[in-house]
């Protein structure tokens, strides 16, 4: 058995050069994807508690309303 064989061997069995970008690539699309469902979620609910708060007509005073309020507000 040569080195050559014996080093290729070790390098087949690690993550590569090349693993390793597509998991950086990977990551970055997932930080970017959960900023903007983030942002998304923060956006509705202030406009749900927005809504809830200026209720004109007091028809959100109910006790499923005031729970899901709570839920928002708590989310």
């Amino acid at each position: 058995m040569d080195s050559n064989s014996s080093l290729n061997q070790t390098n087949s069995t690690g993550i590569g050069e090349n693993d390793s970008y597509h998991l950086a690539l990977l990551g970055l699309f997932m930080v970017i994807g959960l900023a903007i469902v983030s942002f998304c979620t923060v956006l509705s609910n202030g406009l749900f508690l927005l809504t809830f708060y200026k209720d004109p007509l007091k028809c959100l005073r109910t006790p499923s309303a005031i729970f899901i309020a709570g839920l928002t507000s708590a989310n």
